[in-house]
């Protein structure tokens, strides 16, 4: 499946998630922080109740998203060496996804301790 084939959203970043404002119920739907297909969280009755979406970071999110994961690659000499050994130094999209996860994580923890 492709995004041709598929209503295609364009997302902005926040909080370790993608959301975009729906065009059919009006609502603003979040999915996990990567590109590509989902089943829509539209409402039943809307056009894409159940249905296979297609997402992916609008541009000026993706530059923001980029820029905070060079600024987090650049201060932690650890994380820059564990996504350099794992190849996925050259993919900003997954490094921001990682950064947000792990930014998530260490609010999850300080919040226990």
């Amino acid at each position: 499946m492709t995004e041709a084939r598929h209503p295609t959203f364009q997302c902005t970043a926040s909080d370790g998630k993608w959301s975009y404002l729906c065009p059919y119920c009006n609502e603003v739907h979040s999915h996990k922080p990567y590109p590509g297909m989902r089943c829509a969280h539209c409402r039943a009755g809307t056009p894409l109740y159940l249905k296979p979406i297609y997402i992916k970071l609008a541009p000026a999110a993706k530059a923001s998203a980029e820029a905070e994961a060079r600024h987090y690659i650049q201060s932690d000499s650890t994380l820059r060496i564990l996504l350099k050994s794992s190849g996925l130094s050259r993919n900003a999209e997954v490094i921001a996804a990682i950064v947000a996860a792990a930014g998530k994580e260490l609010e999850t923890s300080q919040e226990t301790s």
